[in-house]
This record gives structure tokens, C-alpha cells and sequence, in this order.
């Protein structure tokens, strides 16, 4: 009888033990990716500081970078959003001008792609785009649906993202891409998850959670064997939104080997592809927080962080404003 009972009580003892150790080696793989993530995004962002024009912008690329760069300064585990560098707040400046000078030149036509990822980063700025200078950027937004369901789920998510609601018809397009999934490409499903992972943080939508687990495990079964999803663009979207499913894929795809393969893509200067565009996209895919993200972000609180801000550059400008070209200066907030 005790011989029995000391077996059963070895047998647990030896179960629990099985149990922590798997539970350490899921947390060490955990922290050695966050450190690869992390040199990813450093040495990225060096090289994106040094490739900026002479009027401190990143030509047509100047949103992109914004947005990844604000994303990567931010915590994944807390949505209050601290002032952003002044580095940031000059490329902002920037960046607004872009965006007065296409609603000058494009009053009739333009397109809603661009200022879907203009106002993206607009928001991640805990910038308004609902009143954007006299502009309501999102209702005009809301009034331009496009035709290709992968632009559509990026101006949806771009909506969202400004606690918009989404309109119903807008929901019922959503979720015929989602039945779907399996007839739409990579980039589609993946910004479909993005979006609808930003619309179930709306209480009138919670009960939307399920309706992810479809796509997101039609996506991870796309994975290959060298841990990609196809090109770069795809599989750092992917990861994304991969990223952004509570749980429910992790088991059908290898996070460690996509980041091993997005390593190998990292050429020695730090770029991708030796691109501005692709290496922003790229620091996306492991930045603490993503694009589905950006809507649950406390920009009221008005504290100050007292943590050095991380990824920027100290060293390109004498002085602050010397980065800063002299016609955003029209833009008011800073004089000359």
C-alpha cells in the first residue's frame, strides 16, 4: 500500500516537474527572441537615422518611419503613451505638412491608402485626425471605400485606430473576407486580422473575438519551411497579426523561425533590402506594439517618462530645430 502511494506521489512530483521545465524553456525562448527582436529594431533604426534627406524628411517614406518609430518607442505592456521624443515630434511637424499639401493638391481625388497610413501614424502620435488642421481625415476616409478588400481592411483598421465606429456595412464586407479566407491572398488576411483585432476593442463589438480564429489559422498554415511567409512584406505583416491572436495560432506556427529568417534578411548595415520603405515594414513586424494596437493607447494622461527614449538619434542636428524644415513652420507650435 505505501509502495503504492510513494509511486503515485513520484509520478506527480515528476509530472510537476515536467511541467516547470517546459514552462522555463517556453520563457527563455520568450526573452532570447524579445533580444533578437530588440537588436533587429536598433540596428534598423540606425541605419533609417542615417539615410534621412537634407530637409531631415524620408522623401515619400517620412510617415512610415513615424509610425514605426513611435510604435517602437512605446511599451507592449502599458497603453498610457508618453510624450514622444523631440526628434519624433520634429518629423511630425514634417509629416504634417506632407499631409495639408496633398489635401491642397488633391481636393477632389486622392488616395485613401495614403491617408489611411497618414492618419495611422497621426494616431500613434496621439495626434487628432478627426480635426486635423479643419479636416475631418477619418470621415473622409469613411467616405472613399476602396475596391481591393486588402486596401479596404487597411482604411477600416486606419478608422478604427481613431476610435471611429464602424459601420455596419463596413463590418458585413469584414466578415465575408473573413468566411473567405482561404480565397485571399497572405497580405489580405493578415490586414483583416489587424483590423478586426482593432474593432473588437470597441465594447459594441466584443463579441466579434471568434471571429479571427478562422483567418488566423488559415494564415498560419502558410508558413514555410524556412520560416517565412513568402516576401518580406508578407511575412512581417503576418507576423504581426499573428502576433496580435490571443493565443489561438500558437501552436500552428513558429514564431522563433520567422524571426530567424527575418535576421537573415538583415543585411550588415542594418537595412532591409537597403530600403527605407522595406526596413520600416520590416521593424513593424517586431516593434513591442503593432498597428491593431494603436487604437488602445492613453493619450490623455499628460505624464512625463522619465526613461530615455529609445531608437532615436541625438547626434544629426546641432540643435532640435535645426532638423526641422523651414516651411513646416507654417504649421504654427514652433516659431522660427
Amino acid at each position: 500500500m505505501w509502495g503504492r502511494a510513494n509511486m503515485a506521489a513520484v509520478i506527480f512530483l515528476l509530472g510537476w516537474l515536467c511541467v516547470f521545465s517546459r514552462a522555463e524553456a517556453s520563457n527563455s525562448e520568450v526573452t532570447l527572441a524579445d533580444a533578437e527582436a530588440e537588436t533587429i529594431l536598433e540596428r534598423a533604426a540606425t541605419w533609417l537615422w542615417s539615410q534621412r534627406d537634407k530637409d531631415a524628411s524620408w522623401g515619400n517614406d517620412t510617415h512610415r518611419v513615424l509610425l514605426v518609430l513611435r510604435l517602437a518607442n512605446l511599451s507592449g505592456d502599458d497603453n498610457v503613451a508618453p510624450p514622444a521624443p523631440l526628434e519624433l515630434q520634429l518629423i511630425a511637424k514634417q509629416m504634417e505638412l506632407e499631409i495639408v499639401l496633398l489635401l491642397w493638391r488633391h481636393r477632389e481625388g486622392f488616395s485613401p491608402v495614403q491617408l489611411a497610413r497618414y492618419t495611422l501614424a497621426l494616431n500613434a502620435m496621439c495626434m487628432d485626425p478627426r480635426q486635423f488642421h479643419g479636416h475631418d481625415l477619418i470621415g473622409t476616409l469613411q467616405h472613399h471605400d476602396p475596391s481591393t478588400d486588402y486596401d479596404f481592411a487597411l482604411t477600416t483598421l486606419a478608422a478604427c485606430s481613431a476610435q471611429a465606429h464602424v459601420r455596419k456595412r463596413q463590418m458585413r464586407r469584414l466578415l465575408d473576407i473573413a468566411n473567405a479566407a482561404q480565397d485571399h491572398n497572405v497580405d489580405t488576411i493578415a490586414m483583416l486580422i489587424l483590423a478586426l483585432r482593432c474593432i473588437v476593442q470597441d465594447h459594441r463589438h466584443r463579441n466579434l473575438h471568434h471571429i479571427v480564429r478562422k483567418p488566423s489559422m488559415e494564415l498560419a498554415r502558410q508558413q514555410r519551411h524556412d520560416g517565412s511567409f513568402g516576401d518580406l512584406r508578407n511575412t512581417v505583416l503576418v507576423m504581426q497579426a499573428l502576433e496580435e491572436v490571443e493565443n489561438e495560432p500558437a501552436d500552428n506556427w513558429n514564431r522563433s523561425a520567422a524571426l530567424t529568417w527575418l535576421i537573415n534578411q538583415q543585411q550588415p548595415d542594418g537595412s532591409f533590402h537597403g530600403n527605407v520603405h522595406a526596413t520600416a515594414e520590416a521593424m513593424l513586424g517586431v516593434a513591442p506594439r503593432g498597428l491593431a494596437s494603436i487604437r488602445a493607447l492613453d493619450c490623455g494622461q499628460g505624464l512625463s517618462d522619465n526613461s530615455p527614449p529609445r531608437l532615436t538619434t541625438n547626434n544629426s542636428c546641432p540643435l532640435p530645430l535645426d532638423c526641422l524644415p523651414t516651411d513646416a513652420r507654417i504649421l504654427g507650435h514652433i516659431a522660427p
